[in-house]
């Protein structure tokens, strides 16, 4: 072990001199107030695979330590128990110099009790931040002052999810992916994945749509927003969760229609991801959702070219929906107000979303993840594609959400395949957010109110609707009853409030 970390911090220092010459000077804006070496403290979450080195000794730190002439102490915690230590932390007044975040409503909290930073007036010196940072994202960052607290930790897709179907069976049937548009084009090309015997066996054993129980997988999000059904909605002048609107409604209506009609696995809501997978390469089924990575399948010598992308269906009008994700921010950095270099700790931040902090987080360090050439093209490793980019994004605490320039498109070719870089593409064009429910503020009054857990109603009445174990119709005024009941009243006040207040004219 000893000589292996020998080994792999001789390559961080060999990957210093050129990584530095890449993509220009715009991360060099933001200087420190001297030339001594700084020490830093960063709590954060390391919960990826450090390759069996402690993260305190990994070249990338290594390599980020010497750039920025910094000595980092990273303080990690378990996913699991992150907000514990994060909390307790906190609560403790011995503050690290900057800490990751994982809630929205911690960063607001945190801002209003003074225990973070302003960083307004730091990030005037941080033009790859201005520029790569979207508005919105910017307006999560944002207390009540209008001063920003946190520096998001940005997706460079604008959602995770696809669907993907297979192009062996779509060849087969003579069905062309452009021509699946609407909801009925969708359940036609479902229904002769079923019955018109697409891997040619001679057999009924073929599903149409996979799924799992996971609320991120097919029967959940696919059709979602084709019905207007995903996205909070302003209805007589009140803030409605999309659980409650009319265009849920007419969603559980089509998938209990499917359901029914046998085009959906019948035991998706025992499925596991891994049995999904499963599924998946063993040809069962024609239709799925999930990460256009596409990781797992990868993993599964599962050949990710036999896949096209599918946008989600029209909406009923014939405009475009969108596949609805959470939020763009995977987590956000923000400065302690016992920090004494948070210029520092800016400057970081800033060159992380350069296209030189891009090849770190993206192709990793040369001589350990990848090779150049005497043109300066950039080669990955064949068994380093993809390895550690998550690792990567953590240390630095933000990560280049644009693949906006040709060195870091071919990166990403490289590490996910010229196919994966087209499903990358195809999701950020494709995905979108509940922008309502996202600049909301943090109500504490709905702090026993949890409208995303398995056991809520919601989702009881969700599962029951599309297996066809209720009439939709008759009890829809009783679930909306229930649900109000269970504290989305008190919701809906607050964020018409929230809403009436912040668009008065």
């Amino acid at each position: 072990m000893k000589k292996r970390m020998v080994l792999l911090c001789v390559f961080a220092l060999m990957a210093m001199a050129s990584l530095s010459a890449q993509g220009g000077n715009e991360g060099q804006t933001v200087a420190s107030k001297s030339n001594e070496r700084v020490k830093l403290t960063f709590l954060t979450s390391v919960n990826v695979d450090t390759e069996g080195y402690d993260v305190n000794e990994s070249p990338y730190l290594k390599y980020i330590e010497e750039k920025f002439n910094v000595d980092i102490e990273i303080i990690s915690e378990a996913s699991k128990y992150y907000n514990e230590k994060l909390n307790a932390t906190m609560a403790s007044g011995n503050l690290p110099d900057y800490f990751n975040i994982t809630q929205k409503k911690d960063l607001l909290r945190w801002a209003s009790e003074g225990m973070t930073l302003p960083l307004d007036n730091y990030l005037k010196a941080c033009p790859a931040l201005q520029s790569q940072v979207s508005d919105l994202a910017w307006d999560l960052c944002r207390y009540e002052d209008g001063k920003i607290y946190g520096v998001p930790l940005l997706r460079y897709d604008a959602t995770p999810m696809m669907t993907f179907v297979r192009k062996d069976w779509m060849d087969k049937l003579g069905i062309k992916p452009e021509d699946v548009k609407t909801t009925e084009d969708w359940y036609n090309m479902l229904y002769k994945f079923v019955h018109n015997d697409p891997d040619g066996n001679g057999k009924d054993d073929t599903e149409g749509m996979l799924s799992s129980s996971n609320r991120y997988s097919a029967v959940y999000r696919t059709f979602l927003e084709a019905f207007n059904g995903a996205t909070s909605q302003i209805i007589n002048g009140k803030v409605v969760p999309y659980y409650l609107t009319p265009g849920f409604k007419d969603y559980l209506k089509f998938m209990q229609r499917l359901y029914k009609d046998g085009l959906i696995n019948s035991k998706y809501l025992v499925t596991t991801q891994q049995q999904l997978w499963d599924d998946i390469t063993k040809g069962k089924g024609g239709c799925f959702l999930y990460f256009w990575m596409t990781t797992e399948l990868r993993s599964k010598g599962f050949d990710t070219t036999n896949l096209y992308a599918l946008n989600p269906p029209l909406k009923a009008d014939g405009s475009k929906s969108f596949y609805i994700y959470g939020s763009p921010v995977r987590t956000y950095t923000a400065i302690s107000k016992n920090c004494k270099h948070p210029e520092k700790v800016l400057e970081i931040l800033n060159w992380a979303c350069t296209e030189e902090g891009g090849i770190y987080v993206f192709g990793g360090l040369e001589g350990l993840d990848w090779t150049k050439d005497e043109n300066g093209k950039i080669t990955i490793k064949p068994d380093r594609r993809g390895k550690n980019t998550s690792l990567r994004f953590i240390l630095l605490g933000a990560q280049k959400p644009k693949i906006d320039t040709p060195v870091l498109q071919d990166l990403m070719a490289q590490a996910w395949g010229e196919n994966g870089l087209e499903f990358l593409n195809k999701a950020n064009v494709s995905g979108g957010y509940d922008e309502l429910e996202m600049k909301a503020p943090y109500f504490p009054e709905l702090s026993m109110y949890d409208d995303t857990s398995n056991s809520n109603p919601v989702f009881e009445f969700w599962d029951l609707a599309i297996m066809g174990k209720v009439d939709i119709d008759k009890e829809w005024d009783g679930y909306v009853k229930k649900i109000m009941d269970s504290g989305a009243s008190e919701k809906i006040r607050l964020m018409t409030d929230w809403y009436s207040k912040t668009n008065k004219k």
